[in-house]
């Protein structure tokens, strides 16, 4: 009987894990379910490496081919499958951009390096403004199995310089990779650890940083027969400390937390305490195993079958959650309870269709020479499925969103210009007219017109230039060299300041100024330009960079001396400086932009702050083959209105220019993702090229009475910014 059958416990454990991860997924609660996969490495390392461990004391020797060909009966006809299925339904929902991405993302899951595909992406777990890969949750299957590649082969060397060192005279295989797991779990947590502070993302999805907690499974299965003898209230004692760490995980930790190092440990010691209680125990009656108490729940029926279940409800919960998301508008509670009743469905029909009739059969089986008709037949098909499936959405053109039979025009186009000028309208009050008009039209559109960027291309051509790596705009290579990222040539200079959303309005600062004038990006994402030190959960990095930062670019702005200086920043600063409620914060975030003006801004510069566009859905979020405009407006939130009216309150103690944006992207507080036929944003808070450079107009207007105090000397020479 193998250690599965034996072991309820580990199935029960296996639900609680899923549990965790996909409660914390569908409902946010509890915000540390993510711990839930570090469970899973536990498990895996215990039972492969109690596995190997076996086969060497019965044998005398790891099959290798025996061991793969286990690994792909267990894993690949249900992970193919979902795969396949995941790309068609992301062929017939999203948008083609986002497609062709997840179908990439797709080759890196077949051949299980994905963790690496988002790690290099810097697809943070936690947090992007794009919405996440409906195949992100591959990575952890990447992890694993890319350990599987190399384990098995470290035991095989083990193995063989271990019976060289006795002579033939028998090897003690357990201790020696006992060792050798101790050694693994040392080096990988102190990677880890050291990671985890410098590159989050990376240490969250790198194999290195992860191994420790496979390692600490296998440590445990090596150490197996020494543990057998715990007597029952030492036992309920590890699986009572066992559970209470793996729930203290979930509840305590978040996106902000160090991880997977150090506080991993939490959910990893969890699960090898659990696992430890119930060595030499046996869940069938009358085997006169001692039962443990404190982890009787885990051997209830519910949560066997869960356990059962589990691989399945692993694989399929992601991307039924996030290709919903892109066709509901909010997550409602009868939302979440349709994902959780579809996953159970979908991962129901694949154990018992699928996975449950390969493990039966003597398909790949290592100890049988042929293969049971009713297992290659269900496993070649759901291969074949998976292909097929593969092919059809690759292959297969298929046509944006409807068109209507009219198309909403842009800002720069907007109908009536002549006549509102000839009733009287002024130039300024024309050029407002025009950006209304195209929100207007964004607000009532029934069907999504040609749109530019074009839907389907939204990122990939809606991005502004300056935004791009290697630009020198935003995270330039050097904070100090005064000759990076600038445009035109014109003899008055202006300096773009702040994070990504400051960099982002670049097109509409260049276009607003004209010829005369040369502008200049200095950014660091995630970093606003107040002075104040700041605290980000989900990048500590980027906050710490730019609190490393902060004086230096202040420094250097001051030392600059540009004409106008124009400031910005993402409406969540407001909420980095470690104050509430947000009366608190404003307080605050108006003291720091005075402060950093005051720093910045020396003899002759002018200064305005912009607005940042309030955040909204991402096209790739909400536009699928079915939405329809509306599924895509949004509001102003409150982090948008406290920090716009901090940012004006600053102004008026500085004499700086406050340029209010909220009428740019929102009529009456409903923001439309598209103007005319514009695309609005591109991710969910940064403006894309087109609108920036269309808004160049309305812009120029808002800027005059900086642009006013520039084009007059000061009036002595002790005057300061905007008559400070």
């Amino acid at each position: 009987m193998t250690v599965t059958a034996k072991r309820l416990d580990i199935q029960g454990l296996r639900a609680v894990a899923v549990g965790l991860v996909v409660a914390g997924h569908v409902f946010g609660h509890p915000v540390g379910g993510f711990v839930g996969v570090d469970v899973f490495f536990v498990i895996s390392g215990f039972l492969i490496t109690g596995l190997l461990l076996r086969e060497v004391e019965e044998h005398g020797r790891i099959s290798l081919g025996g061991f793969y060909r286990r690994r792909a009966r267990r894993i690949l006809p249900v992970a193919l499958l979902s795969l396949a299925a995941t790309v068609t339904a992301s062929y017939v929902v999203l948008l083609q951009d986002r497609f062709e991405r997840t179908a990439a993302d797709a080759g890196w899951a077949a051949g299980f390096v994905a963790n690496w595909r988002f790690a290099a992406s810097d697809a943070d777990y936690f947090s992007s403004a794009l919405p996440p890969s409906p195949l992100q949750h591959y990575w952890s299957l990447g992890v694993e199995e890319q350990f599987y590649v190399a384990w098995p082969l470290v035991l095989l060397g083990l193995v063989a310089l271990a019976r060289r060192a006795r002579h033939g005279r028998g090897v003690d295989v357990r201790t020696a990779v006992a060792v050798l797991a101790a050694v693994v779990v040392a080096a990988s947590f102190a990677w880890a650890w050291v990671q985890s502070g410098q590159e989050p993302t990376l240490s969250y999805y790198s194999t290195l940083t992860r191994a420790w907690e496979v390692a600490a499974g296998a440590l445990l299965a090596a150490l197996a027969p020494r543990l057998t003898s715990i007597l029952g209230p030492a036992r309920n004692v590890l699986g009572g400390l066992g559970l209470a760490a793996i729930v203290a995980g979930a509840l305590l930790l978040d996106g902000g937390s160090a991880f997977p190092a150090p506080l991993a440990v939490l959910p990893v010691l969890g699960a090898v305490l659990v696992l430890a209680s119930g060595i030499g125990t046996g869940s069938s009656a009358g085997t006169g195993s001692p039962r443990v108490a404190a982890t009787a729940l885990l051997r209830t029926r519910p949560l066997v079958h869960l356990g059962a279940l589990s691989f399945s409800i692993y694989l399929w919960h992601w991307p039924v959650l996030v290709l919903g998301d892109v066709l509901v508008a909010e997550r409602t509670l009868t939302y979440q309870v349709a994902v959780l009743a579809l996953t159970l469905a979908l991962a129901t029909a694949s154990y018992r269709l699928v996975e449950r009739p390969v493990l039966d059969s003597d398909f790949l089986r290592p100890d049988r020479d042929g293969a049971s008709r009713a297992g290659r037949r269900v496993a070649l098909a759901a291969v074949g499925v998976g292909v097929v499936l593969l092919a059809v959405a690759l292959v297969v053109p298929r046509d944006a969103p409807g068109t209507p039979s009219h198309v909403a025009t842009a800002p720069g186009s907007a109908p009536g210009e002549e006549g509102q000028q000839a009733a009287g309208r002024t130039p300024r009050q024309a050029a407002e007219d025009k950006v209304a008009g195209a929100l207007v039209a964004g607000l009532t559109a029934e069907e999504f017109p040609a749109l530019q960027p074009p839907l389907d291309d939204v990122v990939e051509g809606g991005i502004n230039p300056e935004l791009e790596p290697g630009a020198e705009c935003l995270n330039p290579s050097s904070l100090t060299d005064p000759d990076l990222c600038w445009h035109g040539t014109g003899p008055r200079r202006a300096m773009v300041v702040g994070d990504s959303v400051a960099i982002a309005w670049m097109p509409a600062v260049m276009k607003a100024l004209g010829p005369d004038w040369s502008v200049r990006g200095y950014g660091l994402s995630n970093c606003p330009y107040v002075d104040a030190t700041i605290e980000i959960d989900y990048d500590p990095e980027g906050a710490a960079r730019c609190n490393e930062a902060r004086s230096t670019i202040h420094e250097q702005v001051r030392a600059e001396r540009p004409d106008l200086l124009v400031l910005s920043t993402f409406e969540a600063g407001v909420l980095w400086l470690g104050e509430s409620p947000l009366p608190r914060a404003h307080d605050a975030w108006r003291d720091a932009a005075v402060r950093a003006i005051d720093k910045m801004a020396g003899e002759g510069t002018q200064v305005a702050i912009m607005a940042p566009p309030p955040a909204g859905h991402a096209v790739e979020g909400c536009v699928s083959r079915f939405s329809v405009p509306r599924d895509c407006q949004g509001s102003p939130s409150d982090a948008w209105t406290a920090q716009a009216a901090a940012d004006r309150a600053a102004a008026r103690r500085t004499g700086a220019t406050y340029v209010d944006t909220s009428s740019w992207f929102c009529l009456e507080d409903q923001c439309p993702i598209f103007a005319g036929d514009t695309v609005v944003r591109w991710d969910i808070v940064h403006v894309t090229r087109q609108y920036a450079d269309s808004l160049g107009d309305v812009l120029r207007f808002a800027l005059r009475p900086a642009l006013r105090a520039v084009a007059r000397p000061p009036a002595t020479p002790d005057a300061s910014v905007g008559g400070r």
